[in-house]
């Protein structure tokens, strides 16, 4: 047995129930640290202390109960003073009748961690420079827009113009409301999700502020809006009242014959929060429910105008948060968009509570 592990890539340490290191067998492939380990030192002084909580969960979780295992990835002192990344399978295990103990079935991860910063660090400056080359291209559009529309306006006064190159008028300045419309989107999207601080925010409150932003569409399209009891949770105002805007238009432009009735609810579930909005609109087909998030996707319908880009600045929004975004629908009876906060620090709602 000592020859397979030491021909393994896994190094086992064995535990007592303080953390207090009984044994170690070394494999030859380990990184070492385990060779500043000695025989009654606590385990835990070798671990990084943003990586500590973690792991004592993780031994509390085997000590509870010896016949299950845990994961735990961390980062680990080596000889020279330096953190490594390590996986660790952590089992349980008797030296007698009478002595638990913790085993580690410990692997060096370091390189394929350090592999995956480098990598996520570069999409984070390559999706950064996207956006700032967004900002700067839709912001630039709107001077030679503008003169267009200025100048279509002039020609439109001071023409004699029959009632053929009156339709063309027509053509040029919807094209051009148009385009003031995208670039207003392409604005948009581009900020969303730029770092900005977090606060307690009141769902309550921010749906009430998105409603008060809708009013007009509200009351022109006599929809009934129903809020829920929702919480308090951290997060960031200004990005949650445009989520909830940005859905409620949504719900109301894909409607249907019947009166506009859109729910807002929220329930806890775990550590999550999840809040639905559900309208009984149009509904959407299963082919098109997995493409509706992306930028410039719109279902084809004639009748309802807009960019493509509201579902995506709505995921993108809640992305920004730590949560997901997703669609239930079912085609003639309506949508169900439910979103995820990912924080354990929201207030004023009970468990299973919607």
């Amino acid at each position: 047995m000592r020859s397979v592990l030491e021909n393994s890539p896994e190094t086992v340490i064995i535990l007592n129930e303080q953390g207090l290191i009984v044994s170690t067998l070394q494999s030859k492939d380990a990184c070492g640290f385990e060779q500043t380990i000695g025989d009654g030192e606590n385990y835990l002084e070798f671990i990084h202390a943003g990586d500590r909580t973690q792991f004592v969960g993780a031994m509390r979780e085997v000590g509870s109960n010896p016949l299950s295992r845990a994961r735990w990835e961390g980062r680990i002192r080596d000889a020279e003073g330096n953190y490594r990344w390590v996986d660790c399978t952590i089992t349980a295990q008797y030296l007698d009748a009478e002595v638990p103990a913790l085993v580690l079935y410990q692997r060096d991860i370091h390189s394929r961690r350090t592999a995956e910063a480098e990598r996520l660090e570069a999409l984070t400056l390559s999706n950064l420079r996207l956006e700032e080359f967004a900002y700067m291209a839709a912001h630039d559009l709107r001077e030679p827009l503008r003169a267009i529309s200025l100048y279509t306006q002039i020609l439109f006064k001071n023409t004699l113009m029959n009632a053929e190159t009156t339709q063309m008028v027509g053509f040029v300045r919807e094209g051009t409301a148009r385009m003031f419309a995208l670039i207003d989107s392409l604005l948009s999207y581009a900020r969303t999700g730029a770092h900005e601080p977090t606060q307690d925010v009141d769902l309550q409150r921010a749906t009430a502020q998105a409603i008060q932003n809708l009013s007009t569409e509200i009351e022109g399209s006599h929809a009934h809006v129903i809020v829920g009891q929702l919480p308090t949770v951290r997060s960031n105002e200004i990005q949650i009242v445009r989520l909830f805007q940005n859905l409620l238009s949504n719900a109301i432009k894909f409607r249907s014959t019947r009166p506009i009735e859109i729910h807002v609810t929220a329930e806890r579930v775990g550590q999550n929060l999840a809040v639905k909005i559900t309208d009984n609109g149009l509904g959407i087909s299963p082919e098109d429910q997995a493409r509706i998030f992306q930028p410039f996707v719109r279902l084809a319908n004639p009748a309802v105008r807009g960019t493509g880009l509201g579902l995506a600045v709505c995921k993108k929004i809640v992305e920004g948060i730590g949560g997901s975004l997703r669609v239930e629908s079912a085609v003639g009876v309506g949508s169900s968009f439910i979103f995820t906060i990912k924080s354990g620090a929201e207030h004023g709602l009970p468990d299973g509570a919607a």
